[in-house]
């Protein structure tokens, strides 16, 4: 909500509008570096079917034991 509100204060304030602009910049480059951090690590992703732990395959979806 306060980022909405300094958006509008931005059209007519300049002091606002050039701390939002950096704001803004520094917001992608952060977020630039966690997409890149994330790639490193490989999700262990998991369910539970009759109390076994089976691991999802690489698209997502539970790999099917003897056809069933």
């Amino acid at each position: 909500m306060t980022l909405l509100i300094c958006q509008f204060l931005a059209i007519w304030n300049f002091s606002v509008r050039t701390k939002l602009t950096a704001f803004n910049k520094s917001s992608i480059e952060a977020l630039s570096l966690c997409i890149k951090a994330s790639h490193k690590f490989k999700l262990q992703a998991f369910t539970w079917i009759n109390r076994q732990k089976v691991p999802f395959d690489k698209f997502g979806e539970v790999p099917l034991k003897n056809g069933k």
